[in-house]
């Protein structure tokens, strides 16, 4: 089957602690990407669309799911390893000195918050539920629209990277998987961008 994981677009930031958790919806111009991934991939033929509940992965699957006249299914073990943060903030918001931020890039993983997930049980959840998916659709093209941890410790698992955080993929990046009956896993490519290029040419 091919497996296409998708990274879910640019999402609103929340910076104040949020009673229950952070769960944002996307922006306004996470809602443009989505429209370009839905209009370049859209052209090819996809049999399921899975996601995450998280709604900021909820919202670009359903944009792809629109084009392509699908529903999504979505999968609790898809969340991302934060779904339990009192804040979401951006990459790009990301104090670069902050000692969380610094574990990540020189550790590749993370600590866990407050009722957050061990990074071990995130990773194996993670790898079992991508797995499941494959299992379930033989011979078919999906599109699993997730989070950038989740997309991180399943291709670190195919290679055997130890690190979990090993990479930075973007919004709405696309990484391609071959996986045979046998067992076998094909990485045909990582972090695929190209629907984006008209986007940030006119931004």
């Amino acid at each position: 089957m091919n497996l296409l994981l998708i990274r879910h677009a640019e999402a609103t930031p929340v910076l104040e602690e949020t009673e229950g958790g952070s769960d944002p919806p996307l922006t306004e111009a996470g809602r443009e990407q989505s429209r370009l991934l839905g209009a370049w991939y859209g052209s090819e033929t996809i049999d399921a669309i899975v996601a995450s509940p998280m709604k900021r992965a909820a919202e670009t699957a359903e944009e792809l799911a629109r084009v392509c006249g699908l529903d999504v299914e979505y999968v609790d073990g898809l969340a991302e390893y934060d779904r339990a943060a009192l804040t979401y903030v951006p990459a790009h918001m990301v104090d670069r000195d902050d000692p969380d931020y610094r574990m990540m890039i020189e550790e590749g993983t993370y600590v866990p918050g407050p009722g957050g997930e061990d990074p071990d049980d995130f990773r194996d959840r993670s790898v079992a539920c991508v797995e499941s998916v494959v299992e379930r659709f033989p011979g078919a093209t999906v599109a699993v629209v997730c989070h950038g941890g989740v997309i991180n410790v399943y291709i670190a698992h195919l290679l055997s990277i130890p690190r979990m955080l090993w990479f930075y993929p973007e919004n709405t990046g696309v990484s391609r998987i071959a996986a045979a009956r046998s067992g076998q896993r094909t990485i045909l490519s990582v972090n695929e961008t190209g629907h984006l290029l008209g986007h940030r040419e006119s931004s």
